[in-house]
């Protein structure tokens, strides 16, 4: 259980968000307040020594990403703060996505595993997800 939200965090669970390089959409399911990736992990994912150490010094979150972005991946991705921005208003008329339509902000098969709802500017976490991160 997270009782205290970090300050340098800049995103909440539940919050839609764009991955600033890849550009594919995603909500928040969870956050470290530094990465917490095996070793391994980390050295594939980031070769360069120094780019791993920035991304092991600042928040990482665990995301669903829209399956339209990225050819239907479904599994948990692990994203550093400094590659996320959140979802702007461009982002939602480039995704044809408005208050009127049908289409979900983000599509994923899981999102009624963590979610109960998207009330128009974030998902509300389902009470397990908020017994975990209490402050989002």
């Amino acid at each position: 259980v997270r009782k205290k939200r970090p300050t340098g965090l800049r995103f909440s669970v539940g919050q839609v968000v764009r991955h600033l390089r890849l550009g594919f959409k995603a909500v928040v399911i969870g956050w470290d307040e530094s990465a917490c990736a095996p070793a391994t992990w980390m050295a594939l994912h980031y070769p360069k020594l120094e780019r791993e150490l920035e991304v092991r010094g600042q928040p990482n979150y665990r995301l669903l990403a829209d399956m339209r972005d990225t050819l239907n991946y479904l599994g948990p991705l692990y994203v550093p703060q400094d590659e996320l921005v959140v979802l702007s208003k461009e982002d939602f008329k480039a995704a044809g996505i408005s208050a009127f339509s049908n289409e979900p902000i983000v599509k994923h098969p899981a999102i009624t595993e963590f979610f109960d709802f998207y009330d128009g500017k974030s998902f509300t976490p389902r009470p397990w997800l908020r017994r975990i991160y209490p402050q989002g």
